[in-house]
């Protein structure tokens, strides 16, 4: 995989994945979309494909939920957590993209809540600032 190369590297109905920043930050973006387990499971196995444990150190991790409708499923939105929990794991850093005050506070009690430190932006220049500055310079080449 060129690491350096930008662009949409997988696309399905409830995501779009694409590597920004010089290649040193993968976008995982949500679509409007309403989630379910399938795409849960789905988005998984392509995680495990694209990025396996030993190449995550190389990159940040943006969850980008802008569009991503409001889960109001207490069970799916567990699920959906623990998914993001297994996701964020071995990358040099992670953060989550919000479009709402609702979101930010969703996404970070969330967070809280279940002891992980993920924090949550509303504005996209924030978020990948701290993604970039991040990585090592030594993995920034």
């Amino acid at each position: 995989m060129d690491k350096d190369k930008e662009g949409e590297i997988y696309r399905s109905d409830l995501y779009v994945v694409s590597r920004e920043g010089g290649g040193r930050v993968i976008r995982l973006r949500r679509t409007n979309s309403p989630m379910n387990d399938d795409g849960l499971a789905e988005i998984e196995r392509w995680y495990e494909r694209l990025f396996p444990a030993f190449v995550r150190p190389r990159y940040g991790l943006l969850l980008d939920s802008r569009e991503a409708p409001l889960i109001e499923d207490p069970a799916l939105e567990q699920r959906m957590f623990d998914t993001g929990t297994r996701l964020f794991a071995g990358f040099s850093r992670g953060a989550i993209l919000v479009g709402t005050a609702e979101g930010k506070l969703q996404a970070s009690l969330l967070s809280r809540s279940r002891g992980i430190t993920v924090p949550v932006f509303s504005r996209e220049e924030d978020a990948l600032e701290f993604l970039v500055d991040g990585i090592p310079v030594s993995r920034k080449l």
